[in-house]
């Protein structure tokens, strides 16, 4: 993960003021480039990618994974994965479906004009291998089709890296938790 993507959670992560310990769900939580989970020290942490390695507690699929039965995340993390999979809009009405209401969706993703790169190393694509950016207008209406309310939505243009989108949306608090 890069420095802008990691500084976009790390400013939520601050504003969290909390005396009871939060459940936190991450999709796509296998630590590639680095990770958020370290910005949430006092905090239930359960992370789930589809490939194992570091930072993942589960593998499995973040388009259909659900918590057990009566159990809900108050913040879904997706960093740096939309990107990577053909199911982002299943995966962001999948985080909608995880949340409690008032739970938080923070999202980081790429956006044009960011150059395709590999979901296994950041380095070039292997053959077979998914990738499309995630659009702003695209993310926003999945994001409200799910359900949720849009906080933040941000477009960088990072200068030798490319576009870069970032959103914080919620699970309102009058609605049912699944």
């Amino acid at each position: 993960m890069h420095e802008s993507a990691f500084n976009y959670v790390s400013s939520f992560a601050e504003n969290i003021v909390s005396e009871a310990s939060l459940v936190i769900l991450e999709f796509g939580s296998r630590n590639v480039n680095g990770t958020v989970r370290d910005l949430f020290p006092d905090h239930a942490y359960w992370g789930i990618d589809i490939s194992d390695g570091p930072g993942v507690d589960q593998v499995a699929d973040a388009a259909t994974f659900l918590l057990p039965e009566g159990f809900f995340a108050d913040i879904v993390i997706c960093c740096e994965t939309l990107e990577h999979t053909p199911l982002a809009f299943e995966i962001v009405s999948n985080a909608y479906k995880n949340l409690s209401p008032g739970g938080f969706f923070v999202v980081t993703c790429a956006t044009d004009p960011r150059k395709p790169h590999s979901a296994k190393d950041g380095g070039r694509l292997r053959r077979r291998e998914y990738y499309g950016n995630i659009l702003p207008q695209a993310l926003k209406g999945s994001a409200i089709l799910a359900g949720f309310n849009i906080e933040d939505l941000q477009i960088r243009d990072l200068p030798g890296h490319g576009g870069d989108l970032y959103m914080t949306a919620y699970k309102p608090l009058n609605t049912s938790s699944t």
